[in-house]
This record gives structure tokens, C-alpha cells and sequence, in this order.
């Protein structure tokens, strides 16, 4: 994708508060790429070592709220930033409260 898109996505992402959480979609739709969720998580996951501490990543998840990351490795790591934000889960997926949409 292009630097806008990241530009945009990055800022959406930098705007989620703290123990909240949103879904790879709605960061799209907020950034106003509605449809491009997929671009989203590829842009996220891609992240530079660099780029990654500044940027919340693990608070985004996916629509059904739940943690997408575990097949690349670091759905534990995501789950642990999340809970020490303050976000509780229902079993597997993050409490209503916490996501945002």
C-alpha cells in the first residue's frame, strides 16, 4: 500500500486509548479504507523493529474479538500487553467493553 494508507492506519492506531481495543476492519474504516482489513494486519505485522514499540499493535484484533496473532507466534505476547492494559477477556475473546468495533 501506499505511505497514505500507512500514514492513516498508523494514526487510527495510535489513537485507540489505553484498554480498549478495535478490530482490523474498523481501524480500516476509521482510516478510511473500509474493506482493506487485511491490509491493515499485513501493515501491522510488518512493522519495523523500529516502528513496532511506538505503535500499539497488539490492540488490534480481530472482528469477532479475538487474538489473530497466534499462528504468527505472538498471540501470547499480544494477550499479556492487553491484560496489562487492563483488558479482560471472556474466555478467548476480549470483553465487550474493551472493543471499540
Amino acid at each position: 500500500m501506499d505511505d497514505a494508507f500507512r500514514k492513516s492506519v498508523l494514526q487510527v492506531v495510535l489513537g485507540i486509548p489505553y484498554g480498549q481495543t478495535m478490530s482490523y476492519g474498523g481501524v480500516a474504516l476509521e482510516a478510511g479504507y473500509p474493506g482493506y482489513a487485511r491490509h491493515v494486519g499485513n501493515l501491522l505485522a510488518g512493522l519495523s523493529e523500529e516502528d513496532a514499540p511506538e505503535v500499539p499493535w497488539y490492540r488490534v484484533i480481530n472482528a469477532s474479538r479475538g487474538i489473530s496473532t497466534y499462528r504468527r507466534g505472538i498471540g501470547d505476547l499480544q494477550r499479556k500487553l492487553l491484560i496489562s492494559e487492563g483488558v479482560s477477556f471472556k474466555g478467548e475473546k476480549i470483553a465487550k467493553e474493551h472493543f471499540l468495533g
